[in-house]
C-alpha cells in the first residue's frame, strides 16, 4: 500500500526539486498538479476565496527562504516526522487526477502563473478555526476566510 502511495506522490513531483530559486528546470505541469492537489485536500469544501487563499499560501512558501523553492517541495515537505500539510503524510491520501475538479485545476494554474492578487497579504501559514496551534501566537494574522485563519511568517 505504501509503495503505491509513494508512486502516486512521485508522479506529482517535478524532475528537479533543487533548493535554488531558478525555475528553469521545473516541470510546470507537475507543479500545477501539486498545487491543485493541495488546494483540493486542504480546501475542497471552502468557497473560491478559501481555495484561492490556500493556494496562495503554498506559492508564498516557495518564495520564502525557509521552505523549498518548488510547489511540490513545499507540499510534501516534512517537519520532523509530520508533513506541513497533513494530507500529504496520510497513507489514505489519494492523488488522483479525477479528484481534482476543473475549477480547482484552473485556479491552480492562475495562482501558479501569478494571475491573481495575493489576498492573504503574504501568508505562509493557515489553520482550521477548530484549533489554536502554539505557532499562531508568533505569526501575524492576515485573513480569515471560511474555516481557515491565515498568518504571515516574519521574512528574514
Amino acid at each position: 500500500m505504501k509503495k503505491n502511495i509513494a508512486i502516486l506522490i512521485l508522479s506529482f513531483l517535478p524532475l528537479s526539486l533543487s533548493t535554488a530559486k531558478d525555475q528553469s528546470s521545473i516541470d510546470i505541469e507537475a507543479e500545477i498538479n501539486c498545487l491543485a492537489a493541495n488546494i483540493y485536500h486542504e480546501a475542497r469544501g471552502e468557497s473560491l476565496k478559501g481555495k484561492l487563499a490556500v493556494g496562495l499560501v503554498t506559492m508564498n512558501r516557495t518564495k520564502h527562504q525557509d521552505y523549498p523553492s518548488t510547489v511540490c517541495g513545499v507540499v510534501f515537505q516534512k517537519a520532523k516526522k509530520s508533513c506541513q500539510f497533513s494530507w500529504a503524510c496520510k497513507s489514505s491520501a489519494k492523488l488522483l487526477h479525477k479528484d481534482i475538479t476543473k475549477e480547482i485545476r484552473e485556479l491552480a494554474e492562475k495562482i501558479y502563473f501569478g494571475e491573481v492578487k495575493d489576498i492573504t497579504k503574504g501568508a505562509t501559514h493557515f489553520h482550521s478555526i477548530d484549533v489554536n496551534p502554539r505557532w499562531s501566537a508568533f505569526k501575524t494574522r492576515t485573513l480569515e476566510v471560511g474555516r481557515h485563519i491565515f498568518y504571515r511568517k516574519t521574512w528574514k
